[in-house]
């Protein structure tokens, strides 16, 4: 049978007629995953000839890693001509959003839609792309600072340690914010004080978190208060044994020795 397959296959290349001069194969692009980047963009990306970009394992590697959406590739060559270049997407796992201003309870942003946007990939790169529609239901990371060549990293590993520990305490939440390279927190869904998310993969401070929001449940608005400070303002998790409560400083009042100034 297969050697019955070969004859067929050979016959097939002696009837195809000869390639006419200047006549330059065809090379088509099959994407797999989903992205905010088109199979047309990557054909620009590529070039007209692939063979230029693709023509060995090493310059596939090259051309792979100049750009961030892309994981892998391959080039499938065809036996009469042209071929199939394979590419496999990086998964995008937060949008990436300008610096604003959050009332609590809010549940959009007070800006029109973006038809480009910056995405977090899971790499712990950063690529811009197409505003997907399904974008704003993505984790939304609002940067508070510059970000460092390591921030990419820690955002994704937040992220992720949060995700993993939904069923051991971590709270609903879409909005985070990243102020540090060690401070990133997150906004809970239906609360006006923040989580300070921790930096290594472990859940005992969100059981501490679930055991201490029994005992201090927030008000219909979301507000929390505890003890003789107050209104929580933030909640540190970054501690596996104890949770560090984020309190206004109540105000001394002035000696003598200093003049009274007035508040602006």
């Amino acid at each position: 049978m297969i050697v019955i397959l070969v004859l067929i296959f050979l016959a097939v290349l002696v009837v195809l007629p000869p390639k006419p001069k200047g006549h330059r194969p065809v090379f088509q692009v099959a994407v797999r995953g989903k992205s905010a980047i088109t199979p047309g963009m990557i054909a620009r990306w590529i070039g007209p000839d692939p063979l230029s970009v693709m023509g060995s394992t090493q310059a596939i590697g090259q051309w792979v890693s100049r750009h961030p959406w892309i994981s892998r590739a391959a080039l499938l060559r065809h036996p009469w001509g042209g071929g199939t270049v394979v590419v496999t997407l990086e998964t995008p796992v937060a949008v990436l959003r300008p610096p604003t201003v959050l009332v609590p309870g809010q549940t959009s942003f007070p800006w029109r839609a973006p038809e480009i946007l910056p995405y977090l990939l899971k790499t712990g790169k950063i690529a811009t792309g197409r505003a997907e529609r399904d974008a704003k239901d993505w984790p939304q990371v609002i940067l508070r600072s510059p970000l460092s060549s390591e921030a990419g990293g820690a955002i994704r590993n937040a992220l992720a340690y949060e995700k993993g520990c939904r069923n051991e305490g971590a709270p609903r939440g879409k909005l985070f914010v990243y102020r540090s390279l060690h401070e990133i927190r997150m906004l809970p869904d239906h609360a006006s004080y923040y989580l300070v998310l921790p930096d290594r993969p472990e859940c005992a401070p969100y059981r501490m978190l679930r055991k201490f929001l029994r005992r201090n449940r927030p008000d219909a608005g979301g507000k929390l208060s505890v003890g003789p400070g107050g209104e929580v303002l933030g909640i540190d998790l970054r501690f596996s044994r104890m949770l560090l409560l984020r309190q206004p400083l109540p105000e001394k009042p002035l000696s003598g020795k200093h003049p009274l100034h007035k508040k602006l």
